[in-house]
């Protein structure tokens, strides 16, 4: 009888958890949703933005999320997106926005982080294969108006 009990309670979690979808226009991929507003805003303009529509400035965890976040930015044909890393605190340290904690993962490109013109405290991940390797990160000036990408955990129906 307690192993019927375990069994079916194993199956109503994992029932509950198949049926956590992303809301409408989201993307998912692994247990996180994702979207990419059509809209040129600056980092701070970014981090309101997604904040206004129930997610987040995605902060990168691991190379998986990273080539997923690649090949979303090719999909949608737009020359790269924030993400949510910053160093306004100091000088070369990036820090998630949410938390201000040192990211485990990063990917920068060759000679990145390098901020150009001593301005350039917010990241994207740019899609300009002449310019940029597609994929790697970027510290860019805030001001500049650049597509975001928002991340959103499941949600039940």
């Amino acid at each position: 009888m307690k192993s019927q009990a375990v069994v079916t309670t194993f199956l109503f979690v994992f029932l509950a958890m198949s049926e956590q979808q992303c809301p409408r226009s989201w993307t998912r991929f692994e247990e996180a949703c994702y979207i990419l507003p059509d809209q040129n805003v600056t980092w701070f303009e970014a981090r309101e933005l997604c904040m206004a529509i129930a997610g987040n400035l995605v902060e990168v965890k691991s190379a998986d999320e990273n080539n997923f976040l690649s090949s979303f930015i090719k999909s949608h044909a737009v020359r790269g997106a924030w993400i949510g890393l910053e160093d306004f605190v100091e000088e070369g340290r990036f820090v998630f926005a949410s938390n201000q904690e040192v990211p485990s993962y990063t990917n920068w490109g060759h000679g990145q982080p390098d901020d150009l013109n001593r301005n350039q405290d917010c990241v994207w991940i740019p899609n300009q294969p002449t310019r940029w390797t597609v994929g790697f990160w970027d510290d860019m000036e805030c001001s500049i108006k650049t597509p975001t990408i928002c991340k959103d955990s499941l949600r039940a129906p």
